[in-house]
């Protein structure tokens, strides 16, 4: 069976695939938000609101609690 999938398969790709944590956060009073011993700048206008947060080890993404859209920190 391998030699019929064979032919089909690629290649794995040159970064492998990294894993990212979740977690809700709530925005602190000078707009930022904690996230793995580090603070982070939102929008004052997110003051007191919860967040919901995704990261790695390279990116820390924030999700805009009005478009649903994450933004990069």
């Amino acid at each position: 069976m391998f030699g019929e999938e064979q032919p089909l398969l690629l290649t794995l790709p040159a970064q492998p695939f990294r894993y990212f944590e979740y977690g809700v956060r709530v925005v602190h009073l000078d707009s930022t938000v904690e996230v793995a011993r580090g603070y982070y700048g939102v929008p004052p206008r997110w003051i007191g609101q919860r967040v919901h947060v995704r990261w790695d080890q390279l990116f820390v993404r924030i999700l805009d609690p009005k478009t649903g859209g994450f933004s990069v920190a």
